[in-house]
């Protein structure tokens, strides 16, 4: 088992450096075009690198449909994204009403405009890139090439990894990659629950969206949306400029999301154990 986790573990590895070698590679060919402050760029580009890594490891090296790795237009996959982007809507909206409650925001509404409306877009559109390339690469690709380790070894090692994606975002902390780590967990329990990336990519997508659109800084970035929240201080209970990622209202409410999906998971398999009367 010792050598298999090792595997696992230089596999998950080997996935990561495959991907940023590819990123790299790609803004260097476009770096006429390529604008490194932008941020739907990075995104455009990382997402194109995590395709080359599906092609590259899926189908070229394990020879093996994509629909492994829960990419597959198998029925009720768009249920399983609006299940999905529910969720991460409604966590969202929950932990910054409780941070608000307690004094945590100042919120103010952006002015309507054109421009305004332009960045929703980008927003709406990067978000969706986003959820669907780290989910694809983390919960996809990292998730099959190391699934001979066990799904809940499995999880925490990818989570690991999707922590230390975030490494050089601004102000990352410590809580911050404590509670990337439990989205991590949360990602990769609702495939389990759904069989497909589908869900876990509209929590995703959702979360960083709901955030943005709340004025909240989504990973240590600022991104305009309808609305400001200012955080009145810049301790745990708002995560200051990294955004509520880095609070502890974020930490309880991914625990008892776990909590609940455990729960799920259990009864489902006690469930399809239950012999026919």
């Amino acid at each position: 088992m010792l050598k298999t986790r090792v595997l696992a573990i230089i596999q998950i590895l080997a996935v990561a450096l495959l991907h940023m070698l590819l990123q790299l590679a790609l803004a260097l060919s476009l770096r006429r075009w390529f604008d490194a402050e932008s941020l739907l760029w990075t995104q455009s580009i990382s997402f194109a690198a995590v395709v080359g890594v599906q092609w590259i490891v899926v189908r070229g090296v394990c020879r093996t449909p994509f629909s492994a790795i829960g990419i597959r237009p198998a029925r009720g996959w768009a249920r399983h994204w609006l299940m999905g982007a529910a969720c991460g809507a409604a966590l969202v909206v929950t932990i910054w009403g409780v941070i608000w409650l307690m004094g945590g925001y100042r919120l103010g509404r952006q002015a309507t405009s054109a421009a305004l409306w332009q960045s929703l877009g980008v927003s709406a559109l990067m978000m969706t890139m986003v959820g669907y390339s780290e989910e694809a690469l983390c919960r996809g690709v990292m998730a099959f090439v190391a699934r001979r380790a066990g799904q809940g070894f499995v999880a925490i090692a990818v989570g690991v990894v999707f922590s230390l994606m975030h490494l050089f975002n601004p102000n990352y902390s410590p809580l911050a990659m404590l509670n990337t780590l439990l989205a991590a967990v949360v990602f990769s329990q609702m495939t389990w629950i759904t069989d497909d990336l589908w869900m876990a990519i509209g929590c995703h997508s959702a979360w960083n969206f709901c955030m943005s659109l709340l004025g909240v800084h989504v990973s240590g970035l600022s991104i305009p949306g309808f609305l400001y929240s200012q955080y009145t201080t810049a301790g745990l209970l708002t995560g200051g400029e990294y955004g509520l990622e880095a609070s502890v209202p974020c930490t309880v409410g991914f625990a008892l999301v776990i909590a609940a999906l455990a729960g799920s998971s259990f009864k489902r398999s006690r469930g399809l154990r239950q012999p026919a009367k």
